[in-house]
């Protein structure tokens, strides 16, 4: 914590608060060489902060990069000759920012109507870090002014971090800090106090014109970005947070990509590294991990050297001030006691060549690479893990140089890639593999078809022509040779190579190998197998049995022949039925279990089945195994009774016995509990076939209602008919006679029913018929 400090109160403490608050970014013109900050002294980083030589101090004062230049054109525009931007030499005061950016809209010079406001960066350029409050901190032999406004506070383009605010340059100090636009009159409440105060923002401005260019980086991959605008060159990562002392010390002592010219920036190319457009201001696309912080610059504020201008991180701005207040007491941030972020900076650019990846002979050899730089920039030279690439010369250098090398011989038939880092460049150096003699893999035979076969193989040239030939016969002695189709071989890869051969006799075991030639050299691969056969199959136990369906099993080996895989099922050995199987077609020469579900089959019946494998050599079919398919009880329903009478009836049902003898009953009688059973006439019926079954009974009760059903039971359990009713023919009593006796005289009688006679029959001449 600084040991100066300021008590204040009110309106002038907001507007501190207030620019401090927000954060942006910028553009640049066409041909932009950034311009130095005119600061040539430096101080002691502590108390008393006396002035000292700049040399090795790593300060601003130390380096003089692009000094300040300008060429008063005559007629009222100054060009900077750094930048290439033309400047209206005079200036218009106490404005808005509309009024500014309308003002230079309409400014016509000389033929010129281009104008516009200018960008932050651009308005940062013009500040001369050397002269001290008040200033003007601006080079005014180019422009000239005398009244102090007209160099005070400078509007510039709008702030990305707030939508009405934008930004302006403070010519009296040299901060860049962003304000609110437009809005006379605002009321704000500041603090400490909390009384409410007044501002009208009417700020400078001076026109500038010329091209526009956008950010533009390129990341280098080595730990640095390139500002393809400024031709600086930045640490990509950061350290984290430092006191300015370290900072100046560590950025003199950073090596980061073959570099170690690095240095802390100055305030301009500091705030050079944000971006207007975007908030916040630094790209993290090329600088991820950003500290939302204020940064260290190398440049001292020239009133007060116990300070030291830093940018904001998110912000943009450009302060020498970090207020915050202890107890209502406002103290700052000095460059001694506090600690702020740090990238640093190089300006040296480096080229090697050749930039290509030479390629040397397995035996060696020497090389070179040529490293020009930007100016006496430092370098290195760094080989990475490549133990087999030496550097014989110029491992390091400042300036223009050279770095030799040498590579050692490669023994292996593998090439290989060294990846070198020169001054911060790429280079690969790449080496081909020695030529030593083949390897040769024998693999197994395949496409065997009923009189050849395809033999196969595995073979690495290692960089020499290699011609490639099969050996096969009925034993390991071989005795026949057929050139491999892919031979010759070259190169250093694995090639699979192959042949097929035809007019061979089936169920012999044959042996066969692959040979390779090169001119280092004879290998051959392993001695391996092959036999012709048709597929080997077994037919295995059913499973999964129901009363429809069931899943047929077998196993096959194809002989390494492909082979179509069927299972045959039906009622006789002449199975009738064909299915193939789900793993159909089998390959290689393992034994492979294979099925197939079936269904729409009989209940409780015997089934043959057998599996069946066809290949180009051959088919087989396995052994004829079966199956019962479950059973399952009798289908039945209860048909209308037919031949009713009085006293009697014939009872119907329909029954499938589902091919499982099936014992077959009525029951019956005057309620659902029936009471009385009676076996079908057709009992048992067997077969898988709708028989309908009856039974006549008699002997029931006149004038009644009967209730029946029919039944079936066989092996799988009993089923039942639904229950069905029938009525007797109705009885109608007549009484013959009173009672006493009585002749028919020869006449006939038709009584309905059944008849009661009362009475004594005299005679028997008559005829009495029962209806």
């Amino acid at each position: 914590m600084s040991k100066y400090f300021i008590k204040v109160i009110g309106c002038i403490f907001f507007v501190i608060i207030f620019v401090f608050q927000f954060e942006g970014a910028f553009t640049f013109a066409d041909a932009f060489e950034l311009p130095d900050t005119g600061q040539t002294k430096c101080y002691q980083s502590g108390s008393p902060y006396g002035e000292i030589p700049c040399a090795n101090t790593g300060q601003d004062g130390a380096y003089n990069i692009n000094p300040m230049s300008f060429t008063d054109n005559g007629n009222g525009t100054v060009t900077d000759n750094n930048t290439g931007l033309m400047w209206q030499q005079d200036d218009h005061s106490d404005i808005t920012c509309n009024g500014a950016n309308a003002y230079c809209d309409g400014l016509a010079i000389d033929g010129y109507s281009d104008w516009r406001v200018p960008g932050k960066h651009e308005l940062t350029s013009l500040i001369d870090y050397s002269i001290s409050y008040p200033g003007p901190t601006i080079d005014t032999v180019f422009f000239p002014t005398s009244d102090q406004p007209h160099w005070s506070n400078y509007w510039s383009t709008a702030y990305a971090g707030n939508s009405s605010s934008a930004w302006n340059a403070t010519f009296s100090r040299g901060s860049v800090t962003s304000h609110d636009k437009d809005n006379a009159d605002i009321i704000l409440y500041c603090y400490p106090g909390g009384y409410p105060c007044s501002f009208t923002y009417y700020h400078n401005v001076r026109c500038v014109r010329g091209g526009v260019v956008t950010p533009s980086f390129t990341d280098k991959g080595n730990g640095t970005v390139a500002d393809n605008n400024t031709g600086l060159v930045w640490q990509q990562g950061e350290p984290g947070t430092m006191t300015w002392g370290s900072a100046l010390s560590y950025c003199e002592g950073l090596t980061l990509g073959g570099d170690s010219g690095w240095r802390l920036p100055n305030v301009k190319e500091l705030e050079s590294l944000t971006d207007d457009s975007r908030y916040p201001a630094i790209d993290t696309n090329y600088f991820p991990n950003v500290i939302r912080s204020y940064y260290w610059s190398a440049t001292t504020y020239a009133l007060d050297p116990i300070y030291a201008w830093f940018v904001g991180s998110y912000s943009g701005s450009v302060e020498y001030l970090y207020p915050y207040f202890v107890n209502d007491v406002l103290y700052y941030y000095d460059k001694t006691n506090d600690i702020a972020a740090v990238r640093c900076v190089s300006n040296c650019q480096y080229s090697i060549s050749p930039t290509g990846s030479p390629t040397f002979p397995a035996s060696g050899g020497n090389g070179s690479i040529t490293v020009t730089t930007s100016g006496s920039c430092n370098w290195t030279t760094d080989l990475g893990d490549c133990g087999w690439v030496h550097i014989t010369s110029g491992g390091s250098g400042t300036g223009n140089g050279t770095a030799s090398y040498s590579v050692d011989g490669n023994t292996s038939a593998d090439s290989r890639a060294c990846s070198m880092t020169v001054a911060g460049q790429p280079f690969a150096v790449n080496q081909i593999g020695a030529v030593v003699a083949p390897s040769a893999a024998t693999n197994s035979a395949t496409a065997i078809t009923a009189s050849g076969v395809t033999l196969n193989g595995t073979v690495s040239a290692h960089n020499a022509s290699t011609t490639v030939t099969f050996q096969y016969g009925l034993t390991a002695s071989y005795g026949n040779t057929v050139t491999a189709a892919q031979s010759p071989v070259t190169g250093n890869a694995n090639t699979q190579v192959s042949k097929v051969i035809t007019g061979l006799a089936k169920d012999v075991i044959y042996h066969y190998r692959v040979k390779a030639v090169n001119s280092a050299g004879t290998t051959y691969g392993t001695d391996m197998t092959f036999t012709i056969h048709a597929p080997g199959v077994t037919t295995n136990a059913a499973t999964e049995i129901t009363s429809a369906g069931a899943t047929l099993n077998g196993t096959v080996n194809a002989n390494n022949a492909s082979t179509d895989v069927t299972f045959e099922y039906g009622l006789t050995t002449s199975y009738g039925s064909t299915v193939a199987a789900d793993q159909s077609p089998v390959t290689g020469s393992a034994n492979i279990p294979v099925s197939s579900a079936i269904t729409g089959l009989e209940p409780n019946r015997l089934y043959h089945y057998r599996v069946k494998g066809v290949s180009l050599v051959g088919a087989k079919s396995g052994a004829d195994m079966t199956f019962i398919t479950l059973a399952i009880p009798p289908n039945i329903s209860t048909n209308a009774a037919t031949s009713i009478t009085a006293t009697g009836a014939t009872l119907n049902g329909t029954v499938n016995a589902n091919n499982a003898s099936t014992t077959v009953t009525f029951e019956y009688g005057l309620t659902t509990s029936y009471g009385n059973t009676v076996t079908a006439v057709q009992s048992p019926v067997t077969g898988n076939a709708d028989t309908p079954v009856s039974r006549a009974i008699a002997g029931l009760e006149m004038n009644k209602t009967y209730h029946f059903r029919i039944k079936g039971v066989n092996s799988a359990g009993s089923a039942y008919g639904d229950d069905m009713t029938f009525e007797l023919l109705p009885v109608n009593v007549l009484a013959v006679g009173d009672g006493s006796s009585f002749n028919l005289n020869s006449s006939t009688l038709n009584v309905p029913g059944i008849i009661e006679i009362k009475g004594i029959i005299q005679s028997t001449t008559g005829v009495i018929n029962v209806q």
